[in-house]
């Protein structure tokens, strides 16, 4: 799957106290990680920068 079919959703519309959902958001997190796909990728870690936006139901 390509980014470009990932749907983005209108955060706004869904992040609501009274429906119980929450955003919730993780800004700039820096990781050291083994990637890669090839073995010449895998020989070391690598620094990774992480953003990622969530719509979180509460149970």
């Amino acid at each position: 799957m390509t980014v470009d079919q990932y749907k983005v959703s209108d955060t706004a519309k869904i992040a609501d106290a009274r429906s119980l959902i929450r955003h919730v958001f993780v800004r700039n997190l820096v990781l050291m990680a083994n990637v890669g796909i090839h073995s010449f990728e895998k020989t070391g870690t690598q620094r990774i920068r992480l953003n990622v936006d969530l719509a979180v139901r509460e149970t």
